[in-house]
């Protein structure tokens, strides 16, 4: 993901696009095979290798918007449930989680934010200063 220095200026110079690394596996296994029902349903694009029981995945957050198929959440040290990585859109659940609000009702805070706020796309090629510091650590990861 486009975070902190992976996200500056040396995007231009330290970019590999996922087709260039799917071809030179290629070169080496042979075709890889789409995979199309992932176990994850992640942003993920899953390849089997031909041979092996392994797979090879490829996250492409420059080169293809995979957000209308993403499922991931993450919820940060201040227990705000962030929908994307590249944006700030999230809800917060620390004082749902110290009023001792029913695990049913923060689920359905959960769902109600993820289905109607989390964001269509991400958009991090718009962003104008890409060299912004945005570590993984400050959104949990």
């Amino acid at each position: 993901m486009p975070l902190g220095s992976a996200g500056s200026t040396l995007y231009q110079r330290d970019f590999y696009s996922a087709q260039k690394a799917k071809a030179l596996i290629e070169t080496v296994f042979g075709p890889l095979q789409p995979e199309q029902d992932s176990p994850t349903d992640g942003p993920a694009s899953l390849y089997r290798v031909p041979g092996f029981a392994s797979r090879v995945g490829f996250i492409t957050p420059w080169s293809h918007n995979f957000c209308a198929a993403c499922n991931r959440v993450r919820v940060n040290a201040a227990g705000r449930l962030l929908y994307c990585l590249g944006q700030e859109a999230g809800l917060e659940l620390r004082e749902a989680l110290r009023e001792g609000l029913a695990d049913r009702h923060i689920a359905q805070k959960i769902q109600q934010g993820v289905w109607h706020d989390k964001p269509e796309r991400h958009y991090f090629e718009d962003v104008p200063d890409r060299s912004a510091p945005v570590f993984m650590m400050r959104v949990g990861g």
